[in-house]
């Protein structure tokens, strides 16, 4: 039942995507042959141009979102394919195979994310065997976490990113047209932060510890990405000023403040490893990816970011059942998606934070352990084998 409407989906699916881009297609490859011809259109094929042009825009939008979605699923599975292979010290070079009896997937008939799942309904077409459904899941999260980003941060011209001159800059069709280099430098570093938090999450999964291959690539890509002249930077480590209700802090950048970028940073250090001691106390297992996970955090946004994201990994932890790294990821993309909020909250540890904001953060999270920690005292669960939750592993799972 799962293999039939698998394929019926995945049909659909591809139909789909032949239909947008015929439709985009449609109008100018019409006008230019019809001119070419020298052929005077009569009204009835002139309003079905403008029915089909006016239709035009909406499917060229949802192309866009659903290009960036298939984006982000991609990365997804090939994420699942380093998570997999770095921990047992093989490459990640090659074809992606069976875990089973090591066939490789071809494109685009088993190895397109989501799709070649759906259309083998969770299973190898060589030898049958059931294929973790959790592979299928972290494709849908991460393709949606692209696509989350995306809309809020680039299509909302910067909406989200604090500090930042709120314009007239929105719409995908800027995007396409008329891009702007900081907020794609943007979109990249934060989609390449969540990445490597997500893959920490499924290696966590198999119960392997953060390799130092992944974090040292991750804090090389960091510095990277604060490099470019283009980079919003890491936040200022200062206290900010409250006055008119409007914050006075912004970004340091590395080029340009370098002594400042290196205090921040350090700080933000400092802040991931007392945060994870907090959220290792709080814990019956073990916080596989955690302090990596926190340490890229602080490096890369600043000690406020690092205080946020403990706050909502404690209030995730009280609503979803997941390992300590898919908590720290949720609560880093909702983290982001409300960022320029924060600095306009004098309760928040956000990128303004003053005195105030501090004192209310670290007590938010001593008060939130505490109950966390409370709530732990009861028999744990048997185990803890869960993708980025307590979700079926495979497909007989699911029936």
């Amino acid at each position: 039942m799962l293999k039939v409407v698998g394929r019926i989906l995945n049909i659909a699916v591809w139909l789909g995507f032949i239909f947008l881009v015929v439709l985009l297609l449609a109008v100018p490859l019409t006008s230019t042959v019809m001119l070419r011809l020298g052929y005077t259109p009569s009204k009835t094929v002139v309003g079905w141009m403008e029915l089909v042009q006016s239709v035009q825009i909406p499917a060229m939008q949802l192309f866009c979102y659903a290009w960036i979605f298939f984006v982000g699923s991609c990365f997804a599975s090939f994420l699942n394919v380093v998570a997999w292979r770095v921990p047992r010290g093989e490459s990640i070079l090659g074809s992606s195979h069976c875990p089973q009896c090591n066939i490789k997937l071809k494109f685009p008939t088993t190895n397109v994310p989501v799709l070649g799942w759906l259309k083998n309904g969770g299973r190898c077409s060589n030898c049958d065997n059931s294929i973790p459904v959790r592979y299928l899941i972290a494709e849908l999260i991460l393709g949606s976490t692209f696509l989350i980003l995306f809309v809020t941060q680039t299509v909302s011209g910067g909406g989200t990113i604090p500090f930042r001159a709120l314009n007239h800059y929105k719409g995908i069709e800027n995007v396409l047209f008329a891009p702007q280099a900081d907020l794609l430098v943007t979109l990249a570093f934060h989609l390449t932060i969540l990445s490597l938090i997500f893959t920490l999450a499924i290696a966590a999964t198999e119960k392997f510890k953060a390799p130092i291959s992944l974090i040292l690539f991750g804090l090389i890509a960091t510095v990277g990405f604060h490099c470019l002249p283009s980079s919003i930077g890491i936040v200022d480590f200062q206290f900010g000023n409250w006055e008119n209700e409007f914050p006075s802090n912004g970004f340091l950048k590395l080029l340009k403040n370098p002594a400042d970028f290196a205090i921040a940073a350090g700080l933000g250090m400092v802040a991931a490893g007392l945060c994870f001691l907090v959220i290792h106390t709080t814990n019956r297992n073990r916080s596989h990816g955690a302090f990596a996970s926190l340490l890229l955090i602080g490096i890369g946004f600043g000690w406020q970011t690092v205080l946020s994201v403990t706050v909502l990994y404690f209030l995730i932890s009280f609503c979803l059942r997941i390992n300590t790294s898919g908590k720290i990821f949720l609560a880093t993309l909702l983290h982001l998606c409300l960022w320029r909020l924060q600095s306009v909250c004098q309760w928040w540890p956000g990128p303004a934070s003053g005195l105030q904001q501090l004192v209310c953060g670290a007590v938010y999270i001593v008060i939130l352990a505490i109950i966390a920690r409370t709530l732990t005292t009861s028999p744990p669960l048997e185990s803890e084998n869960e993708s980025l939750g307590d979700l079926p592993t495979t497909v007989s799972d699911l029936e």
